[in-house]
């Protein structure tokens, strides 16, 4: 996978948006378009984001994953994270983000 990938696809009721291993602002635009990509697909009932390969994550990638998170659950359906890293999860602890 590309360290600058993003990309997202559903499988049945399930939606899977892999983060490749560096979102950050230069990847945002591309984010924010997956994660809107991911939100419309209303066969998926739950979108999951897969962290696995995911080493460096900006403000404004959580921020993005944030309101998808957010939009998901307003509109009556699940939101899931899978594969995050420790430091991943420490930092986002840090700073009081759940991302499930």
């Amino acid at each position: 996978m590309d360290s600058k990938s993003v990309s997202y696809r559903r499988q049945r009721a399930k939606g899977l948006l892999k983060l490749g291993a560096a979102v950050d602002i230069f990847e945002a635009s591309n984010l924010h378009a997956t994660a809107r990509l991911a939100f419309q697909d209303e066969k998926a009932t739950t979108v999951c984001i897969d962290l696995s390969h995911l080493e460096k994550l900006d403000l404004t990638a959580i921020q993005i994953l944030l309101a998808l998170r957010n939009d998901l659950r307003a509109s009556g359906r699940a939101f899931e994270s899978e594969g995050m890293s420790p430091e991943i999860k420490e930092r986002l602890d840090k700073l009081g983000i759940s991302m499930n």
